[in-house]
Order: C-alpha cells, then sequence, then structure tokens
C-alpha cells in the first residue's frame, strides 16, 4: 500500500508518517513531498497511489496555493485525497476543488484507514 503526503511542515510529516505506519504497519509506502516541486516530481511517475494527503498551503500559510496542482492530481488519479489544512475554511476549498475528504492532520492515519480498511 502507498500513501502520498504532501506537506511542507517538517513536524506534521514526521507525526503524520509516525501514525501512519502505528496504524498500518512497516510495509506500508509513505512518499513525502515537501514542496510543490516534488510533489510535481512524483505525480510525473508512473508509481500506483491508494490515498493521497494535501496541505492547502505550501510555503505561503496565508493562501490556498494548491488548487492547480490538485487539479493535476484529479487527472492523473482516482484514488482518494484528503485535505489536511489545519484551518477549516482551506480544508472547505479543497474539498470543493477536488478532494473527497478532510480532516485535521493528527487524526490522518484514522481517516486513512477508515477509507482504506484492512
Amino acid at each position: 500500500m502507498r500513501i502520498w503526503v504532501i506537506e511542507d511542515q517538517e513536524r506534521w510529516q514526521e507525526m503524520i508518517r509516525r501514525h501512519l505506519i502505528e496504524e498500518f504497519g512497516e510495509h506500508l509506502v509513505i512518499v513525502q513531498s515537501w514542496s510543490l516541486e516534488e510533489a510535481e516530481t512524483e505525480l510525473a511517475t508512473e508509481r500506483t497511489v491508494d490515498l493521497i494527503a494535501i496541505d492547502a498551503c505550501l510555503w505561503d500559510k496565508r493562501v490556498v496555493n494548491v488548487l492547480p496542482f490538485l487539479k493535476k492530481i484529479r487527472e492523473k488519479y482516482d484514488c482518494p485525497i484528503i485535505a489536511i489544512s489545519s484551518i477549516k475554511e482551506f480544508n472547505q476549498t479543497l474539498k470543493k476543488n477536488g478532494c473527497d475528504f478532510s480532516c485535521e492532520k493528527w487524526h490522518l492515519a484514522n481517516l486513512a484507514r477508515e477509507i482504506l480498511g484492512g
């Protein structure tokens, strides 16, 4: 199973990684993108993805700046996409623009389990 996390803050990436491994085990492959540039590179690969989590704001915490990229993700993948912004309104914006679900970052592993089962 492969989960792709797009989040620019190290503390959140590490917490999410720990929670996902606790929830799914060591066999889980977690792909981490720390910037839109890294995410664009990952998108260009032909890897399969079972679930994607994306923050609304990469590097500029005042504005939702991932909408064009979210559209590209949605065009390529039909897997569930979860908005993981800390700002509720930003999650709502992402859900209106292609995300299937939203949650607080610290709830991602639980929601991923609900969605993916296993």
